[in-house]
């Protein structure tokens, strides 16, 4: 039944699809030290009064 098949590969395709999209996001750490460092290069970029603007 070719139905069956279609069905199984969509499910399997959008199982690696989800896995890939997993693999992209940051974990919780790594996206905090990612937004403090930011925080940190803004609030300096925006103290420091080189007419940067942000």
């Amino acid at each position: 039944m070719k139905t069956g098949i279609y069905v199984k590969s969509a499910m399997i395709l959008q199982q690696a699809f989800d896995d890939f999209k997993t693999r992209l996001e940051l974990n919780s750490s790594i996206q905090e030290a990612v937004t403090t460092h930011h925080t940190a290069l803004r609030n300096w970029i925006e103290s420091d009064g080189s007419g940067i603007k942000t």
